[in-house]
């Protein structure tokens, strides 16, 4: 098991969960962060592969600002720059249309 191998001094631990999941990634690198949804007030984070730490600390203080009713210093610093950088729905994180060598044109 690998993970015996990157932490020989618990080898012998029984493990039963582990993190897993398809890598996601925005056209310009840089999650969305907002409302998913807006008639069912649906907040949160996507996109955000290989970043995840950074911007997952942001996003949950300005997360938890907005649920308890306060501006958190996140917010009040970089609000307006989040918003703009990181907004759902914005252009470029756009892909495109989808086209695979599987597909006829």
């Amino acid at each position: 098991m690998e993970f015996g191998k990157l932490f020989p001094q618990l080898a012998n631990v029984h493990l039963t969960h582990r993190w897993g999941g398809l890598p996601c990634f925005t056209a310009d690198i840089f999650p969305m962060i907002g409302m998913f949804d807006l008639e069912r007030r649906i907040y949160g984070i996507a996109g955000y592969c290989g970043r995840g730490n950074c911007h997952s600390d942001i996003a949950a203080e300005l997360f938890a600002g907005k649920a308890a009713g306060v501006k958190s210093e996140v917010e009040q610093r970089f609000g307006p720059l989040i918003e703009k950088l990181m907004a759902v729905g914005r252009d470029s994180a756009n892909w495109g249309p989808w086209s695979s060598v599987y597909t006829e044109n």
